[in-house]
């Protein structure tokens, strides 16, 4: 199983990286959604991490094109700064399948890819 961590910020890729390593997953970052396809084959199953703080990204947007695509993901987690509370906000409306902090996503992170990919 892949796992493409979407961020700008290297705190949290290299945070969210290990984490996702740590859960038995290969994680590759990218800066936006469009290289996934170029690290998938028929058949990959892979989660997308989504950063929300990441500048002009338009979350809505890009969770539509990452399901609508062949090779849609298993799921699509959003992990924000709880110091945002209106982006937060805002993610659970975009069809994210779970929406965390940072804080507790790099706690429990490992358990929650585990849950969501039985």
């Amino acid at each position: 199983m892949k796992c493409f961590p979407l961020s700008r910020n290297l705190m949290f890729s290299s945070q969210v990286s290990s984490v996702t390593i740590a859960a038995g997953l290969e994680a590759t970052t990218i800066v936006n959604a469009e290289p996934i396809m170029g690290h998938l084959s028929t058949g990959d199953e892979y989660d997308v991490l989504v950063d929300p703080a990441v500048p002009d990204l338009d979350v809505a947007m890009t969770t539509l094109q990452l399901r609508s695509c062949s090779l849609a993901p298993s799921k699509i987690i959003a992990v924000g700064p709880h110091v945002q509370p209106g982006k937060l906000t805002a993610v659970t409306k975009t069809n994210c399948d779970l929406v965390l902090t940072k804080g507790p996503a790099s706690r429990g992170l490992v358990g929650h890819l585990a849950q969501l990919n039985q």
